[in-house]
């Protein structure tokens, strides 16, 4: 039979005077901050194009001539190369 609170590290007592359902409850509530999704292009100069171009991405770096690897994010307010 699956065991939630195996999977998640949570043991049959609890220590520091938590209950259990508390610990699950906290340990099943992760909030994202960040995503960073890895793509794997064929063409990764066209790739960045389009990520500043239409969604209006920031290219961050590339490597290789043409680039073969790189990197864009999001267009922060008040980053060089927008206006505020």
């Amino acid at each position: 039979m699956f065991n939630i609170n195996k999977l998640i590290g949570v043991p049959a007592a609890c220590p520091f005077g938590f209950d259990t359902a508390t610990v699950r409850s906290y340990l099943l509530s992760t909030i994202f901050k960040t995503v960073v999704p890895i793509l794997y292009p064929q063409d990764v100069a066209a790739s960045i194009a389009y990520y500043t171009d239409v969604p209006g991405f920031q290219n961050q770096w590339t490597v290789g001539d043409p680039p073969d690897f790189g990197s864009v994010a999001e267009r922060l307010p008040n980053s060089p190369g927008t206006s505020a």
